[in-house]
Parts: C-alpha cells; sequence; structure tokens
C-alpha cells in the first residue's frame, strides 16, 4: 500500500508529535457521553456500546496525549516565560 496516497506527508515534519494526539480524547469523550446519553434516553444497547467503545478511545488516546507531552516538554528551549507557559498547560 503506497501510503503517500492518504495524505499523511506532512507529519515527518512535525517538530512533535504531541499537538497531533491532543485532539483526540478532546473530540472522544464529548462523543462518548452524547452516545451513553442516547442509549440511556431511547434504551438503545447499542448507543451504549458505542459510547463504551467511544470512552475506550478516548483513554487511549489521552495516554498518548500524556506520553507525547512529556516527550516533547524537553524538547523546547527553557526560559521563565515558557516554563510559565508549560506549567499553565500541564
Amino acid at each position: 500500500m503506497d501510503f503517500s496516497l492518504l495524505g499523511l506527508q506532512g507529519l515527518r515534519q512535525v517538530f512533535n508529535g504531541h499537538p497531533v494526539f491532543v485532539h483526540f480524547p478532546i473530540a472522544w469523550f464529548p462523543s462518548a457521553l452524547l452516545l451513553y446519553s442516547l442509549g440511556i434516553i431511547l434504551n438503545g444497547r447499542s448507543a451504549c456500546v458505542a459510547g463504551r467503545a467511544c470512552l475506550c478511545l478516548a483513554v487511549a488516546g489521552t495516554v498518548v496525549a500524556v506520553l507525547t507531552g512529556l516527550m516533547a516538554q524537553d524538547t523546547f528551549p527553557n526560559n521563565e516565560r515558557i516554563h510559565h507557559r508549560m506549567q499553565t498547560h500541564r
């Protein structure tokens, strides 16, 4: 399979991977909440199963986002202003 057809060539130029992965749990957690809510309101088992799948993906995405964030913090130059922003971000 030619992976260049997927449009991911720009990932080779990314300075650190944290911004790539941090948005997945931000999207998966509300999706899980919405699907669980629909499953409870409409008494639908399939929506609850989909909510559980979204929740598992959100947890996995959170682990990856935290790990990439910890690896990325050592790659930035460190002065007082950047240190303060990183502490606030954490």
